[in-house]
């Protein structure tokens, strides 16, 4: 599908059926490879020139980038009439994710959304299709005046923007600085646990609150031989499972907590109310405090903030900074493992496939238990800030790529 642009001064004698048609000049318009004309999608071209639309020059803009598309969907045997979400989600990989010459900017990939939206929602209005194959959402704004709101149509196509700056922790500030600040705090042990445990797995801190003894994984068992790792299945968001990977050293020091300063904590507070009794079921979570009860997210937020303010941070540490951290440098990590693989010769069409299949965006997602994978985008942006501390870094068991999550496989 080639995309040209009409020139009224290179067709003087056609300017009567011009101005009929109603086309104005450098209007753009496709034909395909049979010399064949899209009707719908030349009259979406021509909706472009009604009074109030974009410039000629986002008219090129979106006639090129709808064209490249289609001509994507091609290459699948598709058309735009039967395009899903899944089609440009392996059309962002290839545009913003695999290097080369399809490779393009954030900006020229909004672009992009911006005519996919406007397309599929004339298509829509103008009643050439019955939904639009692509997740919208309706916000309400002010509007103009005081007493007047507008829905606006945002779609998940288009890449997020730094309104903000994310918050992270490097490793080295971790490691050398704020986790020694953790030791020293009362129960510096069960403290250092618990950000750790955030910052190698990515969990919200609400979920490593609660986790319970009856959840925690053997590391010794045979089942994880060979791994640095082992699964913990957590609950998240709207009671939702999911599987992370927590280093054995971690598991290992655990069990030097369970089986010391918890212990204690236990005896502690059964001695103390030996005569009211004693909720067993509370003594079923992992993390408790110094009297034997279950310790709170408000604590150990607390506990975060104090020890990050004496630790010279520019910024203020809390629980969702290491949340941050992981997501980074774990998507780093993939990415470089992804790109290094693809110099490997493939023995095998499963190999193959795996590898056409996997996307370090999704495997995140799933992991740090997101709703949608346009909630990972935004870590894409922070990618190149942390590889060379990557490369120099020999601390690696927290961010072990498993190979089951390369291939795309659960690893419940």
């Amino acid at each position: 599908m080639d995309i040209y642009y009409l020139k009224q001064d290179r067709t003087p004698h056609l300017s009567h059926l011009i101005e009929q048609l109603g086309l104005v000049d450098k209007q753009p318009f496709t034909v395909d490879l049979n010399w064949q004309c899209d009707a719908v999608l030349n009259s979406f071209l021509r909706s472009l020139a009604a009074p109030g639309s974009p410039s000629p020059n986002t008219w090129r803009a979106y006639a090129e980038q709808l064209s490249l598309f289609f001509r994507f969907l091609i290459k699948r045997e598709k058309t735009w009439r039967n395009a899903s979400s899944e089609d440009w989600m392996v059309y962002y990989r290839l545009r913003r994710i695999q290097p080369g010459s399809l490779q393009i900017s954030s900006s020229s990939w909004n672009v992009f959304a911006a005519a996919l939206r406007r397309f599929y929602e004339w298509a829509k209005q103008e009643g050439h299709l019955k939904y639009v194959p692509f997740d919208y959402t309706t916000k309400l704004s002010s509007g103009a005046c005081p007493n007047q709101t507008s829905h606006v149509l945002s779609t998940n196509l288009k890449e997020r923007t730094r309104k903000k700056d994310i918050k992270y922790m490097t490793e080295h500030d971790f490691l050398e600085i704020y986790l020694p600040k953790i030791m020293a705090t009362k129960e510096g042990l069960r403290n250092a646990l618990f950000v750790r445990l955030l910052f190698r797995t990515g969990l919200r801190a609400q979920e490593a609150a609660t986790i319970k003894l009856s959840m925690l994984p053997d590391p010794d068992s045979i089942f994880f031989k060979d791994l640095n790792t082992c699964p913990l299945i957590v609950v998240g968001k709207g009671n939702k499972e999911r599987t992370v990977r927590v280093p054995k050293s971690w598991l290992r020091d655990v069990r030097r907590y369970i089986e010391w300063d918890r212990a204690d904590a236990i005896n502690r507070r059964r001695t103390s109310r030996l005569k009211r009794g004693v909720d067993i079921n509370e003594e079923e979570f992992l993390f408790l405090t110094s009297l034997g009860r279950p310790a709170t997210y408000s604590a150990f937020y607390k506990m975060m903030r104090v020890a990050g303010d004496g630790s010279g941070f520019s910024f203020k540490a809390h629980p969702h900074m290491l949340r941050h951290s992981y997501a980074i440098y774990t998507l780093s990590g993939m990415i470089r493992h992804m790109l290094a693989r693809q110099s490997v010769p493939i023995h095998s069409r499963s190999e193959a496939y795996k590898r056409m299949v996997y996307d370090p965006l999704r495997v995140l997602s799933r992991l740090m238990g997101h709703a949608s994978v346009m909630t990972t985008f935004i870590y894409l942006d922070y990618v190149d800030e942390i590889t060379d501390m990557i490369d120099i870094s020999n601390d690696c068991e927290g961010f072990e790529i498993d190979e089951r999550e390369l291939s795309g496989e659960q690893t419940e």
